[in-house]
């Protein structure tokens, strides 16, 4: 695990949990909270996944893209179409379920659907960097332009196989997260530093929730941006802020849970949502309840427990079989 960015590596755990927390069923009194989540937590994959990405567009990059993004793509898909086929009893709506699994059109397979967006997402992202490396005017127009396909797709309610569209919208984060990293690898980075990281969290937190508030629901996954395309954006970059600010204070402690979580966030994407149907549905029913939506207390409780389920899941698939779960193989 040596030579990991620990603040990047707490953005990820605290992101992925809230993707979790945004996946409980909670009371509708309190959809606001899952309205504040889901205005940034995926902009903030993208932009980290720019953190991260190294510049080239070859063959070998692409296989590895393939390897790590679509392979547990299609694995995860398959294990929750069998999941669904068992509780359903319905065989005929598996091959279905599998037809539109190949096809990415259907965001009702789950949280999954980000990793084939990311894919496309990272290919557009190194032809323009290619391109920026020969024009720097041409790169600044064209990655400007995105903006415009963006809206375009959000106005017209276009789908595009395997969540092009979605990862399109995801570009301008992935864009400013490469250009942050590019920018704090040459020089001090005077932005997010751990001195005045809180004092910047705090703000980018009462911003993100106030620009919430302005909006309707979003939905990344079918570019849904709620009522205001230019709030959003805006609402989604101060969210960003606020977590990458908090991530870098928290980075002055070291911690194996937040490690693996980060490491294993492709495990908790696929996985997390058959754990927490476990409390979402059949943990009630084996009270003799009917399930129903709960508070926010409970929530974060059955949120962590998921957490915790699938950190030993991930050391466990590491050690077995990495590759199908988007796992390396690095904690043996």
């Amino acid at each position: 695990m040596g030579g990991r960015i620990v603040w990047i590596d707490y953005a990820k755990s605290l992101c992925m949990f809230l993707v979790i927390l945004g996946h409980t069923h909670l009371q509708e009194s309190q959809h606001f909270v899952i309205q504040v989540i889901y205005s940034f937590h995926l902009p903030l994959f993208f932009a980290l996944s720019g953190l991260l990405c190294k510049c080239g567009l070859s063959f070998a990059a692409l296989k590895k893209d393939a390897t790590f993004l679509l392979l547990p793509y299609m694995f995860y898909g398959i294990i929750n179409l069998l999941f669904q086929t068992i509780i359903s009893r319905d065989t005929g709506q598996m091959f279905l379920g599998f037809f539109a699994l190949c096809e990415g059109l259907d965001e009702s397979i789950g949280a999954i659907w980000f990793l084939p967006a990311l894919f496309v997402c990272k290919i557009v992202a190194q032809i323009l960097f290619l391109i920026k490396e020969r024009c720097i005017w041409l790169y600044c127009v064209l990655a400007t332009s995105t903006f415009l396909f963006i809206f375009f797709f959000d106005q017209m309610h276009i789908n595009l196989p395997l969540f092009a569209d979605s990862g399109l919208c995801g570009l301008p984060f992935f864009i400013l997260g490469r250009e942050y990293m590019n920018m704090t690898s040459s020089r001090k980075n005077i932005l997010l530093t751990q001195k005045n990281s809180l004092i910047i969290a705090s703000i980018a937190l009462l911003l993100t929730v106030r620009l919430a508030s302005k909006n309707e629901f979003v939905v990344l996954a079918i570019c849904q941006y709620g009522s205001n395309f230019f709030i959003y954006y805006a609402n989604a970059l101060a969210g960003c802020v606020f977590m990458l600010s908090l991530s870098q204070f928290a980075a002055r402690w070291t911690n194996r849970f937040v490690f693996i979580t980060s490491y294993g966030s492709i495990f908790t994407l696929g996985m997390h949502g058959l754990v927490l149907s476990f409390f979402n549905y059949y943990f009630p029913k084996m009270l003799g309840l009917q399930p129903n939506n709960y508070g926010l207390a409970l929530a974060f409780v059955y949120a962590i427990i998921t957490y915790m389920v699938c950190y030993y899941l991930i050391i466990k698939a590491d050690h077995l079989c990495p590759q199908p779960f988007g796992l390396r193989g690095h904690l043996r």
